[in-house]
Formats: structure tokens, sequence, C-alpha cells
């Protein structure tokens, strides 16, 4: 239940399908992203730090069902599907090159270390609360809002100088080429928006979710699902202007960094999750949220004992393989 939440504000399925190769299945992956990403085809280094990487190799698996040897496979292969986004945006050195390969690398052995025991008591609380039939609305919100915190890479500071090194040796033709890909992201998104509709796509994305889960919603459901997904605000055009201005304070803190105070602006920018809301955006925001919670919570309460029986098996397979990881 928990990757709804994510996929609510919404997930697009917009990027190119990768086929993973599972010894139980062949699973066709989309690549998507949450509420606090944007895609498109051209991941720059920066918006893929910005993403889930939780619903990156989890509420993607739309194309299968779920089991813990594809969650494993996804998982290992984050490390060098990072690598390479990193570097799309430009033509690298043979040693710059090797700095993204050395961060991603160091950057995962932490992550599986410090935050998957984390995702994994994370998706047993979820489990509970499925169990539990009627969950307290502020417990399932707390759970709720440890996902959407979701990958913490922010949280690796003690990596961030490596990155540092590969901002101040960049030149102005590549500070150029990344420039370009942002602007190009910028406007697909735009169009994306556009032609997207906003409650479609959300409740697309929860109805493969649940497919992925194994489940099948009954009519009613189904029914409430579209009514309560119509109440929610599209934040997008606000999410793109803040995504706009976070890129151009990039960009040209890239172009000045000779300056004293280089290093604190950057780990301050590259830590960053997403651009920040505010005024009546960050409002609707959290309105959302709230909404959000309440279909969600509505959704546990109407499961029959088979629905819920599976979800709550799925959850804590999840957790168990979780917690398996992370002590690979």
């Amino acid at each position: 239940m928990v990757l709804i939440a994510n996929s609510l504000t919404p997930t697009n399925l917009s990027n190119p399908i990768t086929k993973h190769n599972i010894s139980t299945t062949d699973c066709y992956i989309f690549t998507a992203y949450s509420i606090d990403s944007i895609n498109n085809e051209d991941n720059t280094m920066f918006k893929f730090l910005k993403s889930s990487l939780l619903v990156l190799f989890l509420i993607n698996l739309i194309g299968c069902s779920y089991s813990p040897e594809s969650l494993k496979e996804i998982y290992n292969d984050l490390a060098s599907e990072m690598s390479q986004d990193l570097k799309s945006p430009f033509d690298l050195s043979v040693e710059q090159n090797a700095i993204v390969d050395d961060y991603t690398k160091q950057l995962f052995i932490w992550h599986r270390r410090n935050k998957l025991p984390e995702y994994a008591q994370t998706f047993a609380t979820l489990a509970t609360l499925v169990k539990q039939k009627n969950p307290h609305l502020a417990s399932l919100k707390k759970a709720l809002t440890d996902v959407n915190d979701f990958p913490h890479i922010h949280d690796a500071t003690h990596l961030t100088y490596k990155m540092e090194r590969l901002a101040r040796s960049l030149t102005e033709t590549q500070i150029s080429q990344l420039k370009q890909v942002l602007k190009d992201g910028e406007q697909e998104e735009a169009l994306e928006i556009k032609n997207q509709d906003y409650a479609i796509d959300v409740n697309n994305t929860m109805k493969g979710f649940f497919r992925f889960l194994g489940v099948s919603l009954n009519i009613d459901q189904l029914k409430m699902i579209n009514a309560k997904v119509g109440k929610l605000n599209d934040i997008r055009h606000y999410e793109l202007q803040a995504e706009k201005t976070w890129n151009h304070q990039l960009i040209a803190l890239l172009r000045h960094k000779n300056t004293p105070d280089f290093s604190t602006r950057f780990a301050n920018h590259w830590k960053s999750q997403s651009p920040v809301l505010s005024g009546n955006a960050l409002q609707l925001q959290q309105r959302n949220k709230q909404l959000e919670a309440n279909l969600i919570k509505t959704l546990i309460v109407s499961l029959s004992p088979k629905q819920s029986e599976i979800i709550a098996r799925q959850l804590t397979s999840m957790s168990n393989t979780f917690t398996e990881m992370a002590n690979e």
C-alpha cells in the first residue's frame, strides 16, 4: 500500500522500458519517479539524486508480479544505472568517469548498510497497519512520510566531496552541455504536463501497483479510487517552476566554482532532494498528502480478508528482503 503514496502525486511512466532478465520471470520495468522528480529520457546527474530510488526499484515492477529475486536484482543494478545517469549529460574524461564510478560504488555500500535496515522496519510497520484493518490515521501518515523521505541519498554527506571534485573539474563546455540537457528536460516536462491528465496518471499507477502485488480490486474499490483521486490538486506546474529555479541556481553555482564559499554552497545544493515549494503550492502539496493518507486508509478498510492477507504478506516479504540485502 505504501508505494501508492509516492505514485499518487504522480508517477509518470514516460521513460523507456528496461528489461531485466530475472531467473523467475521476465519483468519489464518502467523507470518512473516520485512526486519530487520530473521524468524525461535525459536523466541528468543532479535530477537522479532527487528521485526516489525506492519507487525506482519497487513500484515500477508493473509488468510483473513482485518477488524477492526481482527486488534484489533491481537494487543491485542501481549503482551502475545511477553511474550512467550521472554521466549522461556530459562528455567526461577518463578521470571524471572514475570519480562518478567511485562515488556511486561507495554510495550504495553506505546505502545498503545504513538505509535498507530502516526500509525493512518501515515495510514491517506497514504490513502491521494493513493487518489492523482500520489503522490509526496518524500512524499511517507517519509510515507514509517515512517512505516519502526515501531514498535518503542526501544523508551521505561524507561522500559529497567526491562530487564536489567532479563539479570543480567541469569545463565551460561541459557546463553548457548540462545546461542544455536541463533546458530540454524542462521543455519535455511542460509538454507532458499539458498532454497527460493528472488524475488518469494517478489512477492508472494505483491500479498497476495492486496488480504488482497480485491483488484484484473490485468494482466498488475502483469507483472509490476514481472519486477520491479527482479531489487531488495538480501541482505539477508549481513543481516545474521550482525545478527551473533549482536548475538555474545549479548552473550559476558551477560557473562560480572558484569562489571561497563554493564547497559549502555545492554541498547544500547537492543534498537537496527536491525543489522547495512555498506559499499556495506548499499548502496544496500538504493537502494532497492528507487526501492520500485518507484514501489509503479507506482502501485498507475496504480490503477483503484475502486482499489484506496478500498485501500484508508481500509487504512483509519486502521487509525481509531488505533485511537480507542489508546483511549481504
